[in-house]
């Protein structure tokens, strides 16, 4: 989609690829070309990230989120349910201005 190969339409949902980085400093959210990066506190035991992954992703966009594979690796992929690619990328440009930017500009 637009040239962003780790999101993929599935009917009204969005598939997103990320990548997961555990033992950070904070919870943060980068973009690149290839993945959605998700930086975190939590580390990788009995689901501790992953739950903390999905809260951060609620938070921001504000819909509905399952973890549709990699429960036990650093790539997984995100289920956002009843969201545009439109609505998503809005969303992003609203909270990530620099990334998509820099994302564009490759």
């Amino acid at each position: 989609m637009q040239n962003l190969p780790w999101i993929k339409k599935d009917g009204n949902d969005l598939l997103v690829n990320i990548q997961v980085k555990t033992h950070h400093f904070s919870n943060e959210i980068e973009i690149n070309q290839d993945f959605m990066i998700i930086k975190i506190k939590a580390a990788p035991i009995k689901g501790k990230a992953n739950k903390e992954i999905i809260k951060l992703l609620r938070r921001q966009f504000k819909t509905d989120i399952t973890l549709e594979s990699g429960s036990k690796r650093p790539n997984k992929v995100i289920r956002f349910k009843n969201i545009s690619f439109d609505e998503f990328m809005l969303k992003i440009s609203t909270f990530f201005p620099e990334s998509i930017s820099r994302n564009r500009s490759r």
